[in-house]
């Protein structure tokens, strides 16, 4: 029986085929590190870093300060606003008064009694009610009045 010379033949019980290099042997494989470029050093991602979070932090307190000034700007106009508003019913306050005893005069006319411009109330200003329905001392213990 020949043997086979290829490899590919399933060996038997008997015999072990190993493949073999071939006359002259295999190419010599170049094994030397290839050290290629693959990205920044270190110190430049470091420095990165830190610059954008200086940035960032600038960023921050600047935008932090525009703001608080805006909202005290915000503030002061209010205020300003204010002495003129205070102004405008300064002068819009006597009108509406004088307006408002005419419309008085007018409907209590037929009431010989009354009085126009004055208080209903016996009070030097109208006040709420002296009690409070509420209030457990205006109650006797059977729950009324």
């Amino acid at each position: 029986r020949e043997q086979a010379a290829m490899a590919t033949v399933p060996p038997t019980r008997r015999q072990i085929i190993q493949e073999m290099p071939r006359k002259g042997g295999f190419p010599a494989l170049n094994v030397q590190l290839k050290r290629t470029v693959r990205g920044p050093p270190s110190w430049a991602l470091l420095a990165g870093t830190a610059a954008i979070s200086i940035g960032g932090l600038l960023y921050y307190v600047r935008t932090t300060d525009e703001r608080r000034y805006i909202e005290l700007a915000k503030i002061n106009e209010r205020f300003e606003r204010a002495y003129v508003l205070q102004a405008v019913e300064d002068v819009t306050a006597p009108r509406r008064n004088k307006a408002l005893i005419d419309t008085e005069r007018e409907l209590m006319a037929s009431d010989p009694k009354w009085v126009v411009n004055q208080s209903p109330y016996m009070t030097a200003r109208p006040k709420a009610p002296a009690f409070d329905e509420m209030d457990p001392r205006l109650f006797d213990g059977a729950g009324s009045r």
